[in-house]
């Protein structure tokens, strides 16, 4: 599967680098002169994280249990008293490749690195989404959050974020900004992701409310042609989802 891991603005320059969880595995991206890449956040030594900052810059990749080092592109670099291991060949240990696609400036990450492509997956989604608006240019920005725990399995918390009959008793600030009333208020289930959108109030003179969910754990939302959003959800538990 296809995970959202964050925004290209986030690796702007060589040597920077993110970190982050999918399935209960870290992972690890940066930027290298030739262009973003992808790996288990694990070293190939012990299993320990080679870097456990969310973020940051580095000119390679210093595991800091026993100081094997990697260059940004994930080749072992260094490690030390190997040269007096037999036959230890450098190349054998490079940090374990994961697959980096994109969606404009949106970057997403499947640990399987012979999986379909993106587009291949979500071929519909570009077209559709630009079909109702959805615009990524280059003033497509980031805009940081903190990210918050719910205490809920995260199945039910993307079932209640696929559906809106709750919406009026739940979250009657947004039933009187958007009509959420069927048939009016509408869902498409297309090939690989889900559709539904709801006009605004007239009185709101403002735009309407659209959201697609990818699966397993993807919602980028547009509310009133202005706010653009993409959620992720991650397990914790079985009873904790972090919202980010």
């Amino acid at each position: 599967s296809w995970y959202h891991v964050g925004h290209v603005d986030q690796l702007a320059d060589v040597g920077d680098f993110l970190t982050t969880t999918i399935a209960g595995a870290s992972i690890l991206l940066t930027r290298t002169k030739e262009g973003i890449r992808g790996y288990f956040n694990t070293c190939r030594h012990r299993g320990h994280l080679v870097k456990s900052e969310p973020e940051g810059n580095a000119s390679s990749l210093l595991c800091r249990y026993h100081g094997w080092n990697y260059e940004l592109d994930g080749s072992l670099r260094s490690a030390p008293y190997a040269q007096d291991e037999i036959g230890f060949d450098k190349c054998m240990f490079s940090l374990t490749p994961i697959k980096v696609d994109y969606w404009g400036p949106l970057m997403f990450a499947n640990l399987d690195v012979n999986a379909p492509a993106f587009m291949e997956r979500f071929h519909e989604l570009p077209t559709q989404a630009a079909g109702e608006g959805w615009q990524m240019g280059d003033g497509f920005r980031r805009v940081p959050r903190e990210p918050y725990t719910i205490e809920a399995n995260w199945k039910l918390v993307i079932d209640n974020s696929i559906e809106c009959t709750h919406c009026t008793l739940t979250h009657p600030s947004f039933a009187r900004t958007y009509n959420v009333k069927m048939p009016v208020y509408e869902y498409h289930q297309c090939e690989n992701f889900s559709y539904q959108w709801g006009p605004a109030q007239v009185e709101q003179r403002m735009g309407n409310y659209q959201q697609w969910y990818m699966f397993p754990n993807t919602i980028p939302v547009r509310a009133g042609g202005l706010v653009y959003d993409v959620w992720t959800f991650e397990p914790l538990s079985a009873t904790r989802t972090r919202a980010g």
